[in-house]
């Protein structure tokens, strides 16, 4: 665990906590909103396995005929928020079936990718009849960061989806150095978290769910999930337990056709989502009126489709009369009710409880607390948050 350095006491902790916060008072920032700018998303295809010798193909079984592609799509905006947004796919599926929703957040000030690794087979049918309530976290590490365990997948480090991101980034950096792709990487050559935010859909939704336990991540999106239960004991223990990114921070959209609709509704509420109101439908009123953070659908999904994939997969969910997306606005709206990373409660305002809070975790060496991701905790990473918090007078 990183450690402060000793000259740090808690009178030092003190006294910079209220320096801060006179310095926070005598500022202009207030309520946070999200970017108004909507250009158009480019996008490029990115085979995995030219990004790292040790990156392997992967089975995908419910991506067709899709080349097994990592996506990319930069912002055009003249002002960009700042922030990657990173796709994680359902179970056998690929990036490429989720353009639209991408397209969406590139539009709306995000650089944007979507990330191959392995899905297959789904979660859910390890863990089902299998009583082990460890199990589905094991799963989800295994995939997330390669850490194989026995009756797993035997993915390993290089093909997990944080060194496929990371070298997503790399390659993406060298290839087009004027590109923003190092902003989200720390100096020490991992993913900067906390300016990412992770959206899946059914198991990436899931995985998304857990980065948010253990990461503090700028924002989580949850389509259709989360899932993990366990036979004879319910929802997974790491759904339960307390985790870094607060709720405020996490928006999920479910059909209601969805046949796991029920149990998703309940561990969203365990996640903490229905304190900014429970379940809110998006049928019948404009996105701008929009405030819950647990959304639904009834609207009838397409011949021969799902509930489950009407929410966010190309090809699967309604459209409008002139062929866009009827839950584009719903993304959009997902993508932007989500407050600066500076805003560490997530309560949507900048105040002295944030400062405080972000000094505290410096003092106790939370390792969260590592802003300027230098894999240390220590002044500068007061100082780097205080730069954080004044960007986000720009949002």
């Amino acid at each position: 665990m990183p450690m402060l350095p000793a000259p740090i006491t808690a009178a030092c902790v003190k006294a910079f906590a209220l320096a801060s916060v006179a310095w926070l008072a005598s500022s202009s920032l207030g309520q946070l909103t999200g970017p108004d700018q909507t250009p158009v998303a480019e996008f490029r295809f990115v085979d995995p396995l030219t990004t790292d010798p040790g990156i392997v193909d992967v089975e995908l079984p419910n991506a067709g005929d899709l080349d097994r592609d990592h996506v990319v799509a930069t912002s055009r905006a003249e002002e960009p928020n700042g922030r990657l947004f990173v796709w994680i796919s359902g179970s056998g599926a690929t990036p490429g079936q989720y353009l639209e929703v991408t397209r969406t957040a590139a539009e709306q000030g995000y650089d944007a990718v979507g990330v191959v690794y392995a899905s297959w087979p789904p979660v859910n049918d390890i863990t089902t009849q299998n009583p082990d309530t460890e199990l589905p976290e094991l799963i989800r590490r295994e995939r997330i960061f390669g850490e194989p365990f026995p009756g797993g997948s035997g993915v390993d480090p290089a093909n997990g989806i944080e060194n496929r991101l990371i070298k997503l980034l790399q390659h993406q950096a060298s290839a087009f150095p004027n590109e923003r792709w190092t902003d989200y990487l720390t100096p020490t050559g991992g993913v900067d978290w906390s300016r990412i935010v992770v959206a899946g859909h059914s198991q990436g939704a899931g995985h998304s769910a857990y980065l948010g336990k253990i990461r503090r991540v700028a924002g989580v999106l949850i389509f259709g999930g989360p899932g993990d239960f366990v036979q004879g004991f319910g929802t997974a223990p790491w759904v339960i337990e307390p985790g870094i990114t607060p709720p405020g921070r996490s928006l999920a959209f479910v059909h209601l056709d969805d046949a796991t609709a029920p149990g998703f509704f309940f561990n969203q509420r365990i996640l903490g989502l229905n304190a900014f109101g429970d379940l809110q439908g998006v049928d019948r009123r404009p996105a701008s009126e929009l405030t819950s953070h647990m959304l639904t659908s009834g609207f009838p999904v397409p011949p021969g489709q799902t509930g489950h994939s009407a929410v966010c997969v190309d090809g699967r969910m309604p459209l409008n009369a002139d062929g866009s997306p009827r839950y584009e606005p719903v993304w959009a709206y997902m993508l932007t009710d989500i407050p600066c990373t500076a805003d560490i409660d997530a309560d949507g305002s900048l105040d002295a409880s944030d400062v405080s809070d972000a000094v505290n975790e410096v003092a106790n060496a939370l390792p969260q607390a590592d802003w300027n991701g230098d894999a240390s905790v220590d002044y500068f990473d007061i100082a780097t948050y205080l730069q954080r918090l004044r960007a986000c007078e720009s949002l």
